[in-house]
């Protein structure tokens, strides 16, 4: 932490986790006016407590949701389970050094993970970008790419079955607004499993 003189400035170098309720924090802010700023705030108690207000207040408009869901139902028509490709290229390729801008072969084999967790015919995949998507890497397996929008895109994954996709608040928000079960591929060469997927809560 660093501090300026004559100031109630505060640079935070690290997390830190506090509560408004905490007696020296109150004493402190009745006597300053507090200034937060930064992007990582989290506050799990109430986000969990008012998750479902978040969800519809956040809900795509209605021609989005419209075309989105007659979209996901012809898939279901012949696929019973909808696993939503979170391919994430462009900005990633620099991010942390490009250490989660997979190549295909890595979706593809986690896809197969999938394919022998369910089945075959039974899995059907949604794979969504910010890139072009070469379908010939992916002829193996039952694949729906809808180049749509990114809210499109976004709702889309939300209304799968279940997301895979590297680290992302995309993939995340849309585990959340969906209530869907998401895996973040953080170790590609790690075992996938039906428990591997969890919703995201902030």
């Amino acid at each position: 932490m660093s501090t300026w003189p004559g100031s109630a400035v505060m640079l935070l170098h690290e997390p830190l986790d506090f509560t408004c309720r905490d007696k020296q924090f109150i004493e402190y802010a009745q006597q300053k006016r507090i200034v937060a700023t930064n992007w990582l705030f989290r506050d799990y108690a109430n986000f969990h407590k008012h998750a479902d207000t978040l969800r519809a207040y956040f809900e795509p408009e209605t021609g989005v949701r419209k075309k989105v869901e007659t979209y996901l139902s012809t898939l279901r028509a012949s696929r019973s389970i909808l696993v939503g490709v979170h391919i994430r290229r462009g900005d990633y390729r620099q991010w942390q050094n490009g250490k989660y801008c997979y190549p295909d072969a890595v979706y593809a084999q986690l896809m197969q993970s999938i394919v022998d967790l369910y089945g075959h015919d039974r899995v059907g995949f949604v794979l969504c970008s910010n890139e072009p998507i070469n379908e010939e890497n992916f002829r193996q397996f039952n694949v729906a790419i809808p180049r749509n929008t990114f809210i499109e895109e976004l709702t889309l994954l939300s209304g799968c079955d279940q997301i895979i996709g590297p680290p992302s608040s995309f993939s995340g928000w849309a585990s959340f607004v969906g209530n869907t079960p998401l895996y973040h591929i953080i170790d590609y060469t790690k075992p996938l499993s039906a428990t591997s997927f969890e919703v995201t809560m902030g």
